[in-house]
């Protein structure tokens, strides 16, 4: 045998050995720790954000089947309007984001900025936070305030809507469901990285009929508990899954001590077309810049009512223009 030719097998031994003493200490959190350390380690994931400041490109594509299928729904929804009021399907994106979000545990502030592509200059800008006590949400564009008061949890951090696709609150919100049973179900590598694999399954009701739902995680210990890959399906009692949610995360780096976020995040949406399931929408979420727990503004907390602003206040149904 050639030298050569053993070095290599040495080195491909040992890095087999690497990956399985990797593979070992995930199964280890799923002998010992069980499902309680994953999700503890998933909690503190999202306790070590304080502030996160985030501009994206959102590339998406609609299949033809989908494109078929809404063109049809939206001939039949326009038949009634004369020819020159018809609209057809409109072709989604590419879009632009911009995103500053922060918190000091209790109160919290996002905002957020649509941009053209190009040139990189805003076109929509909305703001929404709490000073703890209220939540404030700012229709820039319209000079419009919505105040409200929440119960005490929903007055707690959260970044879901506008940053889901990072995958930091959206897991522990969706494995809090009430009469979701959720378990692990093994170690396994996804994507070059040693993940344990939690399943979440319950049943809830959409009008008058029961849904089934099955949530699948790939969870990397070593990565501090960043989350690979989120699948989420829906489906009616008894039937396969008519809708299907599924988010891979590529590319981790630690953005700060604890903290590791994607680079690129591909998103696919399977739905029932023609009675099977096929992908109808993908997302292409490419990272332009990211920056984790830059020093905190805490003057970013204070509501900021100006003159001519129109204040909707839902905890007095009053309104009122300054």
């Amino acid at each position: 045998m050639r030298r050569g030719t053993l070095l290599m097998l040495v080195v491909l031994a040992g890095a087999a050995v690497v990956g399985l003493g990797v593979l070992l200490a995930v199964s280890k959190v799923r002998t010992q720790g069980e499902l309680a350390d994953v999700i503890h380690g998933l909690r503190a994931r999202v306790a070590r954000v304080q502030t996160i400041e985030a501009s994206f490109r959102e590339d998406v594509k609609c299949s033809q089947a989908l494109n078929t299928q809404r063109n049809a729904e939206t001939r039949e929804r326009d038949s009634h309007l004369p020819k020159e009021n018809r609209v057809g399907a409109q072709a989604p994106g590419p879009f632009a984001s911009r995103f500053r979000y922060a918190t000091d545990g209790v109160r919290w502030r996002l905002e957020e900025t649509a941009l053209t592509d190009p040139p990189q200059t805003p076109r929509h800008w909305d703001i929404v936070g709490s000073d703890g006590k209220k939540v404030y949400g700012y229709w820039v564009d319209q000079g419009t305030v919505f105040v409200s008061a929440y119960p005490g949890q929903d007055l707690a951090p959260r970044f879901t809507t506008s940053l889901g696709f990072l995958m930091l609150e959206t897991p522990l919100q969706d494995l809090d469901t009430p009469g979701l049973k959720a378990f692990l179900a093994g170690a396994e590598y996804m994507d070059g990285e040693a993940c344990c694999h939690v399943v979440g399954q319950g049943t809830f009701r959409a009008g008058k009929r029961r849904m089934a739902s099955r949530l699948d995680l790939w969870v990397a210990p070593e990565k501090a508990f960043a989350v690979k890959r989120y699948r989420l399906s829906i489906s009616h009692i008894g039937e396969g899954p008519f809708s299907v949610q599924d988010t891979m995360s590529e590319g981790l780096v630690e953005k700060a001590p604890g903290i590791w976020l994607p680079t690129r995040v591909q998103q696919t949406w399977l739905k029932l077309i023609d009675g099977q399931l096929q992908p109808a929408v993908s997302r292409t979420y490419t990272i332009l810049d990211l920056k984790v727990n830059q020093p905190l503004d805490k003057s970013l907390f204070v509501p900021v009512l100006r003159k001519g602003m129109v204040v909707i206040d839902k905890t007095t149904g009053t309104q009122k223009v300054l």
